[in-house]
């Protein structure tokens, strides 16, 4: 047992003990099983004694069976087994008589394999989602820009920073996880701190705009990590500087 469901239902582990259920003469003893569950067939050791029946509740998909349980008579000391079969599992139940209200009114079951399909479910889910190809710029190699530095101490360094002169692009290890993720934030000319819209899609940072100075940030105080991402020039002109981008602005690093 791990403790009362709803409606006083006591919760079951199904398959961690074989479930021992106390009816009383004149009393119903109520075995609820997982909706949707089909039973084929129902094996008493004794069904001279106890009577042993099926019992709906819902509709379609929500339709489920209760397996009502009682003594036909008030002798004491009947015990038996019992045994359902559904389109799922197999049941194996322990029954005995008891007197007065020391009865179990209804028991329900806890499906551990639903937990560990569920959780599959979410893995594959993740994989599936990982291995789509992320949404890269429209562009050959050769029209990106990939000139950017990274420094600071967060132990999630990004792997690649590039922009496609409209949009900047920031790759994550392979074993970053979405939620340990930092704060993505610009860095104006001033050194302050600028709010900015980003997305987290498959391991990168898909920013809508070229920036000269960004950082990574998680944590506060002296359990801050940082990572300062620096844009760097396109193109450099005879004299060293940056020069003119196609799309009208200048770069200065830092700016």
């Amino acid at each position: 047992m791990i403790g009362l469901g709803d409606g006083g239902r006591i919760n079951v582990i199904f398959g961690q003990s074989i479930p021992k259920i106390g009816c009383a003469y004149l009393r119903v003893c109520s075995v609820e099983l997982e909706p949707g569950e089909v039973v084929n067939k129902v094996n008493a050791g004794d069904p001279v004694r106890w009577d042993i029946s099926p019992s709906i509740v819902g509709e379609n998909e929500n339709k489920t069976v209760h397996v009502i349980i009682k003594p036909k008579s008030d002798e004491p000391g009947l015990f038996t087994n019992v045994k359902i079969a559904t389109n799922r599992r197999m049941y194996d139940l322990d029954i005995f008589s008891v007197t007065g209200e020391k009865f179990v009114r209804r028991i329900g079951f806890v499906y551990p394999e639903n937990d560990q399909r569920a959780w599959e479910a979410q893995r594959l889910a993740m994989a599936k989602e990982n291995s789509t190809v992320t949404a890269q710029p429209a562009l050959t190699v050769d029209k990106l820009n990939f000139n950017y530095s990274i420094e600071g101490n967060y132990k999630h360094r990004p792997v690649r920073v590039f922009d496609d002169s409209d949009k900047t692009y920031v790759q994550m290890g392979a074993d970053f996880k979405t939620q340990e993720a930092p704060v993505f934030i610009l860095i104006g000319a001033d050194g302050k701190e600028q709010l900015v819209n980003y997305r987290l899609k498959n391991g990168y940072y898909l920013i809508d705009k070229i920036f000269s100075k960004a950082a990574l940030i998680i944590g506060v105080g002296s359990d801050q990590q940082k990572v300062v991402i620096t844009r760097g020039c396109e193109k450099r002109t005879s004299f060293g500087g940056c020069a003119a981008e196609e799309h009208g602005a200048v770069n200065h690093v830092g700016n």
